[in-house]
C-alpha cells in the first residue's frame, strides 16, 4: 500500500469522526481506486524475456554480446 492510499485512509477516518460522512466516503472511494489501480500496474510486470519470441531475443543476445 502507498503512502498516499494510507493518507486518503487516514483522512477518510478523521472527516468520519469529524461528522463529515460524505467527505469521508470520497476519500474512501478514492483510497480504493488508487489502491486497485496500484495493484493492477504491480501485477502487470513482464520480463523482456516473456515479451519476445526466442528469435528476438537471440538477436538481441547478438547485439550486446
Amino acid at each position: 500500500m502507498s503512502e498516499k492510499v494510507i493518507e486518503l485512509c487516514f483522512r477518510s477516518i478523521v472527516s468520519y469522526l469529524n461528522g463529515n460522512y460524505g467527505k469521508s466516503e470520497v476519500y474512501k472511494s478514492q483510497a480504493a481506486a488508487l489502491n486497485r489501480k496500484l495493484e493492477i500496474e504491480r501485477s502487470c510486470r513482464y520480463s523482456v524475456r516473456e515479451l519476445i519470441s526466442s528469435d528476438d531475443r537471440d538477436k538481441l543476445y547478438e547485439l550486446i554480446g
